[in-house]
């Protein structure tokens, strides 16, 4: 299972820091650096982006006063919404892209982020494969062994969301209940995209139905993390009442039947999984390797490119050590 080292909001790493970029968008928007009608535009923007993840709402605090309703709720993960809060951009990207440009530096950094980001994830929309992973990144399986809800709520619903008090403990329970649903939206986006020839290679099936009956095992009864965060917490902040039943019983119904429904599902598509790794086994794999390339590296730059860069790197890394241990009269090792 994934591990948060932060105890407390989404760490500002590589994988969120466009997502934090776009943030941006709004909280300086508020300081008047840009004419007031821009403003509303990326106001907008940044006000869809959080309707449509609610949990990144959570993980950069901004699930309180008048969008406190977001605590609620965790993100849709059904195959209509594979771009998840990047929708967001690309919807406002025409707007963006019309509005007035000003000489503020500032302003020109958010307006060409955003769009870079609206065509950046638009290739996407178009694989009958794959989603943004936690509205994050691109991946090619919504479930795999480091993919999907069973991998990344529980973390979440332990570190970022916040119990002060009961409508936290209440919103707690709340996306509890929405759990099981969220599984059983990837379940949903598993069948398509297998129909679609996309199902995962036999080793990463093997890897995730075994990671998935850990789940199982892990959450079942009394003592399981999912419920005990809750108590846990709760009890730390001095709020009243029995927490654990209310909350056992969704992690033992709804969430163990979802968990159960996702590993059938898995083991179905064992029997006829391809050996093959990589995307490139995948319908129109190329082009999605490609588009991934160019979301995680900014750059307009091929993958023979990307790997002939690797390969120099890895050849001038290696007769650097080379020449470290044979200074050290350790060369034949």
């Amino acid at each position: 299972m994934r591990v948060s080292s932060t105890g407390g909001r989404r760490p500002l790493d590589r994988r969120t820091f466009l997502t934090a970029t776009t943030a941006m968008l709004a909280a300086d928007a508020a300081h008047a650096i840009v004419p007031a009608d821009t403003r509303q535009l990326y106001q907008a923007a940044f006000d869809a982006l959080l309707q449509r993840s609610p949990e990144t709402a959570t993980a950069y605090g901004f699930d309180t006063g008048p969008r406190a309703g977001l605590k609620q709720r965790l993100d849709d993960r059904s195959p209509d919404n594979r771009l998840g809060l990047y929708q967001a951009i690309v919807d406002a990207a025409p707007g963006i892209s019309r509005a007035p440009s000003h000489s503020g530096p500032r302003d020109e950094i958010f307006r060409a982020t955003a769009l870079w980001l609206a065509e950046a994830v638009r290739p996407f929309a178009g694989f009958r494969y794959g989603a943004m992973s936690g509205s994050t990144y691109p991946v090619p399986y919504v479930v795999s062994q480091t993919e999907g809800a069973y991998q990344g709520l529980p973390d979440f619903l332990d570190t970022q969301h916040v119990i002060a008090d009961r409508a936290d403990a209440e919103a707690y329970l709340d996306r509890l209940a929405a759990f099981g649903p969220a599984m059983d939206q990837q379940t949903e986006k598993m069948k398509l995209d297998a129909a679609a020839g996309a199902a995962p290679p036999d080793f990463l099936l093997d890897r995730t139905i075994s990671q998935l009956q850990s789940f199982q095992t892990l959450q079942h009864g009394p003592g399981a993390p999912l419920v005990a965060s809750l108590v846990r917490r709760a009890r730390e902040k001095g709020i009243a009442g029995d927490w654990s039943p209310r909350a056992q019983q969704l992690v033992d119904g709804p969430i163990a039947a979802a968990a159960a429904r996702q590993i059938a599902l898995l083991q179905g598509l064992r029997p006829g999984a391809r050996q093959a790794a990589g995307v490139g086994a995948l319908p129109d794999g190329a082009a999605f390797y490609e588009a991934c390339l160019k979301f995680h590296t900014t750059t307009g730059l091929t993958p023979d490119a990307v790997h002939r860069i690797g390969l120099e790197d890895a050849a001038r890394v290696s007769d650097q050590a080379k020449q470290i241990l044979s200074s050290h009269g350790l060369g034949g090792m």
